[in-house]
């Protein structure tokens, strides 16, 4: 099962013995907001540069994060625009592999 953006922080944060204090003053985020993250009851989810001081210092996959959280790297953007059909059709295969 793919985890969700707020599983990957917390069973990260959790095997590394740190709080979600940690994390937050790490990211430049409140307590709160890696709360609400975890439970995954956040009205948005954050922006890129957050993203990947979490996954800093978590030591996450930045790339995966991004993508559970919703966000697409600004770094991929010119290569999904210039391959527009392709990823296209890679998604509607994973897609239809996965009924």
């Amino acid at each position: 099962m793919i985890k969700t953006f707020g599983q990957a922080i917390k069973e990260a944060r959790q095997a590394k013995g740190y709080s979600q204090k940690d994390v937050g003053d790490f990211a430049g985020i409140t307590k709160s907001h890696v709360s609400h993250a975890e439970k995954g009851d956040l009205k948005y989810q954050p922006k890129a540069d957050v993203i990947y001081a979490i996954a800093s210092f978590l030591e996450l996959d930045e790339l995966e994060l991004c993508l559970s959280a919703g966000r697409i790297p600004l770094k991929y953007l010119p290569t999904l625009q210039e391959n527009a059909k392709a990823v296209a059709d890679l998604l509607k295969d994973l897609s239809n592999s996965r009924r």
